[in-house]
């Protein structure tokens, strides 16, 4: 099976797009002020659905909420540290797909792989082309993923937001 590319519209991680055309597939990423904000475009009703938003505030609780009628709550009970060890910056967090995933850095880049124990396998891999001309994107190596991928994407941007800072 060959991999599956997302790709960004610009470098820019809070107010972009994130397509991959072959499959229909557009999210949409903006901020207002501390608020950003995640839809996903569908084709049967030709608008955006609201995926989800997170919030990301100096010296306050950060906040995620999923889904329209979704609750806040706090990020770090969403997207929680696992069984990475103290100075890991891994965070693991359950899909929408029921299925548990874990971020971590390899190689300077976010990858997602099972949250399972001592598995490895890359399932998607973030490909930044910081200085090149080419957009930078998401590949998605298994396609097992592709359920859980709203999720996914928003837990991404919360991660590579977050790698950017520090």
């Amino acid at each position: 099976m060959s991999s599956i590319r997302f790709y960004f519209s610009n470098g820019c991680v809070c107010n972009t797009t994130i397509a991959c055309d072959s499959l229909g597939i557009h999210y949409t990423v903006s901020k207002k002020n501390a608020i950003t904000t995640l839809t996903r475009w569908d084709s049967e009703t030709d608008s955006n659905v609201f995926v989800g938003e997170f919030e990301r505030r100096n010296f306050q609780t950060h906040k995620i909420r999923i889904g329209q009628d979704g609750e806040w709550q706090v990020l770090k009970e969403f997207l929680y540290k696992g069984n990475g060890g103290k100075l890991s910056s891994a965070r693991s967090f359950k899909a929408n797909n029921n299925i548990h995933y874990r971020w971590k850095i390899r190689n300077l880049t976010l990858v997602l792989t099972s949250a399972a124990e001592g598995d490895q396998e890359a399932l998607v891999v973030y490909k930044e082309n910081a200085f090149s001309k080419e957009p930078s994107y998401l590949e998605v190596v298994n396609s097992s993923v592709i359920s859980g991928l709203n999720n996914i994407i928003l837990t991404f941007l919360i991660m590579e937001k977050r790698r950017r800072e520090d």
